[in-house]
């Protein structure tokens, strides 16, 4: 019942993921000999399918038009980048390097976690030299951090608190500006991607993967596939022809 009720109005994912919360929850119970059973087990979740959700530079630019400085530098920084949110946050004054930003990304599933170095150009200097511009305390080593200094990501990779201002700029954003559907942090990462393969770019070399099989998951349709029409040939475009001939 919780599944189908939270499931509604596309809370799925949500849904699936809360169950999953509650499942452990139960087996740990169990083990303490607490409950009987974990009645999470051979419970059928949602079915979700790939992420779609391309995010238009319209709406992007209508975001960042009230999210206010931070986002602003955050928003650039990762569009030209695509580091995902955790990379993002860990960023430090010791990433910035004489010949570029330097990247460990943090090793997943997909990826390669070799270190990376993005070299310098204009935009992506233009950006770091706005970073450095915001204020913040001398001690403060992250950045991007809150008004104390401390980090918006916790030594266990929790990042709640850049969630918060994240989901508050987005709901200012559906309120203020004519952007209708939100869009997630990590949607970001999937229009990097999506628009540097769309101009001839390494897409997998951008997003650090090792295996385009994997990149594919981030790129979104934002195109529709252009398709030449059947046109008939003229065979028979004379009807004398067959018998001039004859």
């Amino acid at each position: 019942r919780y599944l189908l009720i939270r499931g509604r109005n596309d809370a799925k994912t949500s849904a699936n993921r809360e169950v999953g919360v509650m499942s452990s929850m139960f087996t740990y119970g169990v083990e303490l000999a607490i409950v009987e059973r974990n009645p999470c087990l051979r419970v059928k979740r949602h079915k979700i399918g790939p992420r779609e959700r391309y995010v238009e530079d319209w709406e992007l630019e209508a975001f960042s038009g009230v999210c206010g400085e931070l986002l602003n530098c955050y928003v650039d920084l990762k569009y030209l980048t695509g580091l995902r949110e955790t990379d993002m946050l860990l960023l430090t004054l010791d990433n910035i390097r004489d010949n570029g930003l330097f990247v460990r990304p943090s090793k997943t599933k997909n990826s390669t976690g070799e270190p990376r170095l993005y070299e310098w150009v204009t935009e992506l200097k233009e950006v770091v030299d706005r970073i450095m511009a915001l204020p913040r305390p001398k001690f403060a080593t992250h950045l991007f951090c809150k008004k104390n200094g401390a980090p918006f990501i916790t030594p266990d990779l929790e990042t709640e608190a850049f969630g918060y201002i994240w989901g508050k700029a987005m709901n200012k954003a559906l309120k203020e500006t004519k952007l209708k559907v939100r869009f997630q942090e990590k949607d970001l990462r999937a229009k990097a991607a999506t628009d540097a393969d769309d101009e001839g770019h390494d897409a997998t070399e951008l997003l650090g993967h090792g295996d385009r099989r994997t990149t594919k998951i981030y790129l979104r349709g934002k195109k529709i596939k252009k398709v030449m029409p059947y046109v008939p040939s003229k065979k028979n475009s004379n009807p004398n022809n067959d018998k001039e001939d004859t």
